[in-house]
This record gives structure tokens, sequence and C-alpha cells, in this order.
């Protein structure tokens, strides 16, 4: 059987975990080397990238992409994990008020800095954070600069612990769990996050991904496999034919100075002139463009 090379877009179900739906893809393709872009926690639901064959070489540069997410915030309740897998550690009535609440959202827009909960895979002293959570052992997790692009929230909910949905496009690494809590603590409630559906990673829409049952359905020829080349928005640098000896070996190649707009320091994607597919990415230097990671046999 021969590998297959490209992206699967999976619309994840609440339940497994993300290596969960790695092994279901190993056992429909047929080959080890599998991976996925970007963790979903077991009960959140949405897009999932699953990385075949030599396109899990791009695994961080798709990791890094700009991610979307919607979900809904439940107030006056604290849980440990700060969402509605974890165990309750505070529960105090909370009243919450539109105009409140999106002056709260409004603090919450833009460069900010949050805490990772302690229930995460940041690693400390090279151990996952969860484990020393799990283990009752102490921990001190340091604040990170993550990006808030938009943040927009529904009506408030009725009762002593109302609940809001909400939308968040956000930069990688931001953790929506930290941004439940936090939206609680600006306006004087306990809060936490009770659902999540992540539904863009990047260019790819959760309309795009295939159900769990669906990956199963297709044969190999049948099933919706993304070019590698559409799993990154960077400049592009097409490579003729006589070129791609020298990029597969990775030899850097001389790029024209009326070229396209090409920078200096800049990543770019290589394009085999021959047939359009992706030969690998690299960086530009003194006008030179040398491969850095190559994905097409030479």
């Amino acid at each position: 059987m021969a590998q297959i090379n490209g992206i699967l877009l999976i619309d994840k179900p609440s339940g497994p975990t993300s290596h969960d739906i790695v092994n279901i893809a190993r056992r429909w393709s047929g080959q080890r080397r599998v991976g996925h872009a970007g963790t979903l926690d077991p009960a959140a639901t949405g897009l999932l990238v699953i990385l075949l064959g030599k396109a899990t070489r791009l695994s961080s540069w798709v990791m890094g992409a700009d991610k979307t997410y919607e979900g809904v915030i439940r107030f006056g309740i604290a849980t440990d994990t700060l969402d509605a897998d974890g165990q309750e550690v505070h529960r105090e009535p909370c009243a919450v008020s539109d105009s409140l609440l999106r002056q709260a959202v409004e603090g919450l827009t833009g460069e900010i800095t949050q805490v990772p909960p302690n229930y995460s895979a940041i690693k400390v002293g090279g151990s996952p954070a969860y484990k020393t959570a799990r283990a009752g052992g102490e921990l001190d997790l340091p604040e990170r600069q993550v990006r808030i692009d938009s943040f927009t929230v529904g009506e408030v909910g009725a009762g002593d612990f109302p609940s809001v949905s909400f939308q968040v496009a956000c930069s990688s690494g931001t953790y929506i769990r930290s941004l439940a809590a936090d939206l609680g603590s600006a306006i004087g409630c306990f809060a936490h996050l009770e659902s999540l559906r992540r539904t863009r990673i990047g260019q790819f829409a959760i309309d795009d991904a295939v159900t769990i049952d669906e990956l199963r359905g297709f044969e190999h020829d049948e099933a919706p496999i993304v070019a590698m080349k559409h799993a990154l928005e960077l400049p592009e640098h097409r490579a003729p034919v006589e070129e791609l000896p020298l990029l597969l070996s990775g030899r850097a190649v001389s790029v024209p100075s009326t070229g396209a707009s090409l920078k200096e320091g800049e990543t770019v994607k290589i394009i085999g002139d021959d047939d359009g597919e992706l030969v690998g990415l690299g960086r530009i230097k003194e006008g030179k463009l040398k491969p850095f990671v190559v994905v097409r046999e030479a």
C-alpha cells in the first residue's frame, strides 16, 4: 500500500483524546507516520488537523497558525481544571450584566497575558504540568503573552449560575480555559469553560472536515486528502525543474532580485513548477533560498 502524504481534516467528537484520533487515522491509512497539529481536550469537539506521512514534517508550522473557537462559559462555579471535566472547587451565585460582561471582554482582547491551566501539557522540570497537578504537587506556571484578535459573547443566561456563548479568534498557544476563568475574575465571579468547539486553524475550516465514521467509510483514493502545499499560508517560490536537484539535496538556489516580493529572512514554501506540489520550506538569506524542510523524494 502506497504511503499517503497529506492532510486530513477531522471533526473530532467529544470523548476521545487527540491521540485516539491519530490512532484511528493510523489504522485507516495503514501507516505509522501520522500525527496531529494542535491538541484538543477530550471533551472538546471540532477541527483536528491530522498529518499523514511526510506532512508530519510540517507539524510545528501548522500548529503555529491562528485559531478560532466557539463555546459556552459558566459563571459562579470554578473547577480545578478550569473546564467542565474537573472537580468543582468553588461555587457562589453570580450576577452578570450584559454591560459589565462586554466591558470585561474588551479588556481581554488584543495582546494579553494569561497563566496556563495547571492541568495542561506544559513541561515543568521535564514532566507535564497535569501529572504534577494530579499528584497534588505545587505548580507556579509563568504567565505567557497571547493575542486575542476578537472575543464576542451572546446574551447572558438566567439564574444564579448563568452561562454565555462566545466566539474567540486567537493566536496559537492561547488557553481558552484560562480565558474563561479570567473573564470570570474580571467581573468578580468564578467561571469555567463549559464546552468548546474549534472551528478554524489557519486557512482550514470545520466545514471542510469529515467525521470519524465518514473517514472509516472511505477507501484511500476516496478520502478528501488536502495537499501539503495548502498546509501553510506563506510566500511561494516556484522552483523550475533544473533547480529541483539542488533543493532536494538541501542546497541553496538564487532567487531573482525582481522576484516577486521575497524578503530577507522570510520563510517560503517551495512549489515544484513541474507538478505544482510542495517541495519543502526554505528561508531567504542574502538573495538565496536555502531549504530546511524537504518533503519530496530526491
